[in-house]
């Protein structure tokens, strides 16, 4: 896994933080996309997967 923050903005009430997440394919094929849908704000790209 490779985590990389792409983004950080401080606001009035907080941080805005945008995170790139790498994950290799066996990582990948533990990911549960019903949990994924609890957080408010994300996209999943699988840019240069071999699925």
């Amino acid at each position: 896994m490779q985590v990389d923050v792409d983004f950080v903005n401080k606001l009035n009430d907080g941080w805005e933080v945008r995170l790139s997440v790498k994950l290799s394919s066996e990582e990948l094929s533990r990911l549960n996309m019903d949990k994924l849908d609890s957080i408010e704000d994300y996209k999943v790209n699988f840019e240069g997967s071999e699925l």
